[in-house]
C-alpha cells in the first residue's frame, strides 16, 4: 500500500485544486459568476480530496507495514477524506437547492463599511471547523506521525526503506500543495497590486 509519488505526479494531483484557485480569480459578469463559483467549489474540495486520500492512503500503507495497531491515526487520517466526501455531496445538494432561487444561501448583512459581515452559523462553521482540521492533518499530524515512528525503528535499513516508501512521497505532497498555494498567493497579491497602481 504505497505510492510511488514524484513532483510531477504530485502536481498533476492538484490540477482540480489549480484550475479552482484560477477560476476563483477571474472576473466574470453577474450571469457566469454563479456557476464559475460552483465548478470552482466543486474543483477546490476535489483537489483538498485526492492529496488527502492519497496521505490517509500512505499513512494507513505505512501502519500496515509497521505491525503496529494504531486505529486513533487511521481514524484520525480517514476523517478528513470522509468530510470531503460528505462535503462535496453537500455542494451538489446546495446547488440543485439553489437553482430557481434568486436569492443566495448565504445570509450577508447590508454593506455598513469596507468589509461586509458574513454570518457564520451552524453548517458553515462546522465546515470551517473541519477544513482547518484537514489542514492541519494534512501539513502536520500525519507527517509527522510517520517521521517519529520511523526514528523509534533500530533497524536503519527499514528505516530506509519505510522513509523511501511512505515518509518522502507524503512530504512530496505536501511540499507541492505548499508551493502551488504560495505561489499562487503571491501571483494573485502581485496582479492586485499592479492592478489598483
Amino acid at each position: 500500500m504505497q505510492l510511488n509519488l514524484n513532483y510531477r505526479k504530485a502536481i498533476l494531483l492538484l490540477i482540480p485544486f489549480v484550475v479552482a484557485l484560477v477560476l476563483m480569480t477571474m472576473t466574470l459578469n453577474q450571469d457566469n459568476r454563479r456557476v464559475i463559483s460552483e465548478i470552482s467549489n466543486y474543483l477546490l474540495i476535489i483537489g483538498m480530496l485526492i492529496p488527502t486520500a492519497c496521505q490517509a492512503y500512505m499513512l494507513i500503507g505505512f501502519i500496515n507495514a509497521t505491525g503496529k495497531n494504531d486505529p486513533y491515526f487511521k481514524i484520525n487520517a480517514l476523517i478528513p477524506v470522509f468530510f470531503l466526501i460528505v462535503h462535496v455531496f453537500y455542494l451538489i445538494f446546495l446547488s440543485f437547492k439553489a437553482h430557481g432561487h434568486a436569492t443566495s444561501q448565504y445570509h450577508v448583512q447590508p454593506k455598513s463599511g469596507p468589509v461586509t459581515a458574513a454570518e457564520i452559523h451552524g453548517v458553515n462553521l462546522v465546515i470551517m471547523l473541519f477544513l482547518i482540521y484537514t489542514f492541519i492533518n494534512f501539513i502536520f499530524t500525519n507527517n509527522n506521525y510517520v517521521s517519529w515512528q520511523i526514528k523509534k525503528i533500530a533497524d536503519t535499513s527499514k528505516q530506509a526503506e519505510l522513509r523511501n516508501s511512505y515518509l518522502n512521497p507524503m512530504r512530496i505532497l505536501v511540499r507541492t500543495a505548499l508551493y502551488i498555494f504560495g505561489g499562487f498567493v503571491l501571483i494573485t497579491a502581485i496582479g492586485d497590486v499592479l492592478r489598483f497602481v
